[in-house]
């Protein structure tokens, strides 16, 4: 059976005129990897655990609220002030978009860097 799904998968992905691509394995027909059927009611049993005692947890949502301030506060100062951006950034402004750029940026930052950077833009105590 896997066997067979893998044959598939090839040929699949080779009958294509396109670049191999992710969204090519989405374009076959069936399911190339599942889980067996005695694991599934052991998957949904843990999604549902996750979801109540760890997704929905005060403190996860919490984090996750500031997260969010953190990056819309980022995205905000570098529209209003381009500048603030390094210029390897910049300079992609008009091939993709200022957005584009922006966005691209701000989703490319660890977490540390981004609080480190909402800090120094953005605390007026931080020294700059």
């Amino acid at each position: 059976m896997f066997a067979h799904k893998l044959i598939n998968l090839f040929a699949c992905i080779f009958s294509s005129k396109e670049p191999t691509r992710y969204w090519i394995l989405h374009a076959c027909e069936e399911r190339i990897i599942v889980f067996s059927s005695d694991v599934e009611p052991q998957k949904r049993a843990l999604k549902a655990y996750l979801l109540e005692h760890f997704y929905q947890h005060p403190r996860v949502l919490t984090m996750t609220r500031k997260a969010e301030w953190v990056i819309a506060d980022l995205y905000r100062t570098y529209r209003e002030n381009p500048a603030l951006l390094p210029i390897r950034a910049r300079e992609r402004f008009d091939l993709d978009g200022q957005e584009r750029v922006i966005a691209d940026y701000v989703a490319g930052m660890t977490d540390r860097f981004a609080m480190d950077e909402h800090r120094k833009l953005l605390d007026p105590h931080e020294p700059v």
